[in-house]
């Protein structure tokens, strides 16, 4: 009869098991993120094994609390990985269920969600992608939180890359929106964000002037940054191939346009 008990037992928990992801697992506490700045802005150059300070016993120092946060986003993010691999979408859902009081899980999922989904509904991932420079601070603590775990999720450079690219390919696309957050974006990228952008914005100058002409009236709010990079293709590109472009800008320009004098003139990089 034990034996029998046993039998059934496993017979309901290990198709959970196997066919689910484990709610412990994927579980984030709530605003995780929040506690993972206050441990970044806490953490010095003193702080570690070498650093000869005492601390109150059971007390965990700044970097093993950045450390042991970080740890259980990989934790999320493995179970959400194995959802997906799966193709699960029940597990995916149960995921992000337990990760939705975190603005980072939260901001994972939508990613998630958005590539399983084959990139349908570009409103809601629009809607929901960061706006204002604290949520996008976030944005680009992300690759940090995922570790390399999230360069094979989100293949080849990470989750903040790939957020990235999704709203780029949405601005090549003439989402107004989208344009909007790509631009309020790239104002708040330093580093090799900052450069990744910029030759971004040189793609869609030189390979979407539909784009450009037809969303000028958004686009023109941004005119310094496209002036930048209109004046690194002037310097970079030959000058047959800068013609070329010019080309296909004056292509979609109808001359009763009133804008067209100042498109042209921000391909001339003036």
């Amino acid at each position: 009869m034990r034996a029998a008990s046993g039998i059934l037992i496993a017979g309901i928990v290990l198709p959970g098991l196997l066919c689910g992801a484990d709610p412990a697992r994927c579980r984030l506490p709530k605003a995780l993120y929040d506690d993972r700045l206050t441990a970044a802005q806490k953490q010095g150059p003193a702080d570690g094994p070498a650093s000869g300070g005492l601390l109150a016993a059971g007390t965990v120092p700044p970097a093993g609390r950045l450390s042991a946060i970080d740890d259980t986003y990989r934790q999320f993010l493995g179970e959400l990985s194995e959802a997906i691999e799966r193709k699960d979408t029940e597990g995916i859902k149960a995921c992000c269920d337990q990760a939705g009081n975190d603005r980072a899980g939260s901001l994972f999922c939508q990613l998630s969600i958005y590539l399983v989904g084959g990139r349908t509904d570009a409103a809601a991932f629009l809607d929901q992608f960061p706006g204002n420079k604290k949520e996008t601070t976030m944005l680009w603590d992300l690759n940090t939180i995922a570790g390399a775990l999230g360069k094979t999720m989100y293949a080849p450079k990470g989750p903040a890359y790939k957020l990235v690219d999704e709203l780029f390919l949405l601005v090549m696309d003439e989402r107004d929106a989208a344009i909007v957050k790509y631009f309020n974006l790239s104002s708040h990228a330093g580093g090799d964000a900052a450069l990744y952008m910029d030759a971004q914005i040189r793609t869609f100058l030189t390979e979407a002037p539909s784009a450009v002409v037809n969303q000028w009236l958004v686009l023109r709010r941004y005119r310094p940054r496209l002036k930048s990079a209109a004046q690194s293709l002037n310097a970079t590109l030959p000058a047959a191939e800068m013609q070329k472009v010019v080309k296909a800008v004056r292509a979609f320009c109808e001359t009763s346009n009133p804008d067209w004098p100042d498109i042209l003139k921000l391909y001339a990089g003036k």
